[in-house]
């Protein structure tokens, strides 16, 4: 846990370095606030009623296993993104993550949860995803590690008619 009077606010190189990595090479980590859960086999409303926030933002740090999507093709790289009765889906391109010496250390890529209605479309939810990734270190067979920030979108929204 991180010690009274502290806030867990870690920079996304810091996020990459000091625990991502950390976590995939077997190495201890700096504190236990970032669990290992199943992202991508709950829904958001479920895993974080499951888990403390990290902070007062509204905001959730996960390591995940994501697996191919199509687990038969070998050099298949894309990632199943489905989670509860809905799925990830991407809003941005992936983009490199720099540590203070300009040298790309990892990926982030931005996705919102999109939830089926009863009428089979889907629909945007209040829930984003941050998922970051170190490529060189991430395969283990046909899985990857990654590590994942989870938050709801705050703010006042107006529906004009």
């Amino acid at each position: 846990m991180v010690p009274p009077g502290f806030i867990f606010q870690p920079t996304d190189a810091e996020l990459l370095d000091f625990f991502l990595k950390e976590k995939l090479l077997h190495q201890p980590l700096p504190c236990d606030i970032i669990k290992e859960a199943d992202v991508y086999g709950n829904h958001p409303n479920n895993l974080t009623a499951q888990m403390a926030m990290a902070n007062g933002n509204s905001e959730w740090f996960f390591f995940t296993w994501t697996t191919r999507k199509h687990p038969n093709a070998e050099a298949s790289t894309r990632a199943s993104r489905v989670a509860g009765q809905g799925r990830w889906k991407s809003t941005q391109s992936v983009k490199p993550v720099l540590n203070s010496e300009g040298q790309v250390i990892g990926s982030k890529q931005n996705f919102s949860y999109m939830e089926r209605t009863p009428l089979g479309k889907e629909e945007k939810s209040i829930w984003l995803m941050e998922e970051y990734s170190i490529q060189n270190l991430r395969r283990c067979g046909g899985a990857a590690m990654t590590m994942d920030r989870i938050s709801w979108m705050t703010g006042l929204f107006a529906k004009f008619i």
